[in-house]
């Protein structure tokens, strides 16, 4: 199958340039969407144009490339865009936009939605070999000193990094991203009425309870099989 990827898709779940089961087309023109999306006001979209293309980057030989100059020069929309170029390639438009969807429908396009086989669980784990690993070692370094992230992880808003020594599996530091700057979680009890204080007692744990203890988080869902504490 040949996928021809909206821009929309590379934001929300960059992972579909992975996929090696079919030819995934990035047009130019998306491109351009995305840089000029890096610069956005809303934190949010920036880091995930900025995270997108970290994914294309990593994954550039196994991507096909379509480039849209002919279009830019009649000003036509990426939208418009990505219609000819399903009708060009015979190829299958991939966006979760349904107005696109329904445009594709009526040219005799075919398209299809998008969704991760992994879901999104608000965390991200870092494991890494604090001792032996040089490069290891730098990026642990620059995060607990600079509050700087290695350029592979980019976190959204609100979404916990839990950093793990590969050998043990302990956690060494969780963090949340903040106004796009990772701050440190600390190990908060919660006062509950009945029973005095409870305090978490594992790594995704202290993360719920540092999201219950933020008054700005108007809206939380913790998911998981009971009794794991997960």
């Amino acid at each position: 199958m040949i996928y021809i990827i909206d821009t929309n898709v590379l934001l929300d779940y960059p992972q579909v340039v992975e996929d090696k089961e079919n030819a995934i087309i990035i047009s130019t023109g998306v491109l351009k969407e995305l840089d000029g999306l890096k610069k956005h006001i809303n934190p949010d979209i920036s880091t995930h144009a900025r995270r997108a293309a970290i994914y294309i980057s990593k994954n550039m030989d196994n991507l096909r490339w379509y480039d849209c100059e002919k279009f830019e020069l009649n000003k036509l929309p990426v939208d418009d865009q990505l219609i000819q170029i399903g009708k060009d390639a015979d190829g299958t438009v991939i966006t979760n936009d349904i107005y696109l969807k329904v445009r594709c429908i009526i040219q005799g396009v075919k398209t299809k939605g998008y969704s991760p086989k992994d879901d999104y669980t608000g965390v991200y784990y870092w494991y890494v070999d604090s001792i032996e690993n040089e490069k290891d070692q730098e990026n642990l370094s620059l995060l607990l000193n600079e509050n700087i992230l290695p350029p592979e992880i980019i976190l959204c808003e609100n979404q916990y990094l839990i950093i793990k020594e590969k050998s043990t599996d302990k956690t060494i530091k969780i963090y949340v991203m903040k106004n796009g700057i990772p701050e440190e979680v600390e190990n908060k009890k919660i006062k509950n009425q009945w029973i005095d204080y409870i305090y978490p007692r594992n790594s995704e744990q202290t993360c719920l309870f540092n999201a219950l203890n933020n008054k700005d988080n108007t809206i939380i869902y913790a998911g998981g099989k009971y009794g794991t504490g997960y």
